[in-house]
């Protein structure tokens, strides 16, 4: 069918925990929840004639274990990867003035993420990332059913990678304090 370029906005939650330990370095777990919009079609134009495919992608979730140093008591350098997972929105049109629903399809996709970033404490408890991640979700053959029939309908064998940089704040529980004694 093409390639598909698509884009949005992500905006979400985490969850997770770190421990600081030889001085400087820091592990830790964490989980992240993103809904999305992110959007995008493949294929013919809608009135070029062929077909086209519509795709949505409404959620994101990653757990993923991280690794860092602390290059300053208040900031840190660090990398992450674990797993991924997704749910994707499809839709197969022919092209025309207008374009033809020919089929629908939902995928839950599955696969891994590795990234990197900078974290630093400037409140007590409070903290601020800026973040980059890869998301590789795999190909899979995706089929879908064709509307008022339920008849099966091959979409196309799909693969799906995110590319995402992510602005946030982290509050952080416990007796932490800002800088100058920061601790992760």
């Amino acid at each position: 069918m093409g390639t598909t370029n698509g884009s949005g906005v992500v905006g979400g939650g985490q969850v997770g925990c770190d421990y600081q330990f030889s001085g400087a370095w820091v592990v830790g777990v964490g989980g992240q929840f993103e809904a999305a919009n992110i959007r995008g079609t493949s294929g013919a134009t809608p009135f070029a004639g062929g077909t086209f495919i519509d795709s949505k992608n409404p959620w994101l979730n990653t757990l993923t274990a991280r690794f860092g140093y602390v290059v300053e008591p208040a900031t840190l350098l660090y990398v992450r990867g674990g797993g991924a997972w997704s749910r994707d929105s499809l839709s197969t049109f022919a092209s025309g003035a207008p374009p033809v629903l020919l089929a629908t399809a939902t995928d839950n996709r599955s696969g891994w993420t590795v990234g990197g970033g900078i974290e630093h404490i400037f409140l007590p408890n409070v903290s601020g990332f800026v973040e980059y991640n890869f998301i590789g979700l795999g190909t899979s053959t995706v089929v879908g059913s064709v509307p008022f029939t339920g008849a099966p309908f091959t979409v196309g064998s799909i693969r799906e990678n995110i590319q995402e940089v992510l602005v946030g704040l982290n509050f952080r529980f416990g007796g932490l304090g800002g800088p100058p004694g920061a601790r992760y």
